[in-house]
């Protein structure tokens, strides 16, 4: 399901992140957080290569764009995804009327 891609890689960095500050723990078991890390934002960062999961999450009635806020994400990146779904509705449904 693509509107539990984002927050489960969140998740999952937010977990890592906290093994990777923490100094309780073994450093090469952080040094192994950290990779994993590095490994995660690797494909992260490719959720951005398309519109379908920014879709997905806008349209999702428990998500919306309220997630990225929520979640503290830069307010730029929130505002392109808004503006990106009001050029595809724009560009694909505005000239049908409604029902």
């Amino acid at each position: 399901n693509l509107t539990k891609v984002i927050p489960a890689m969140d998740h999952l960095d937010d977990q890592l992140a906290k093994i990777c500050f923490d100094k309780k723990i073994a450093a090469p078991v952080r040094s192994a957080a950290a990779l994993g890390r590095k490994t995660c934002n690797r494909f992260y960062v490719k959720t951005d290569d398309t519109e379908i999961y920014r879709f997905a999450m806008a349209f999702h009635p428990e998500c919306k764009l309220d997630y990225f806020k929520d979640a503290d994400w830069e307010e730029e990146w929130i505002r392109d995804a808004r503006a990106l779904l009001y050029a595809e509705y724009e560009r694909k449904y505005a000239r049908y009327p409604l029902p």
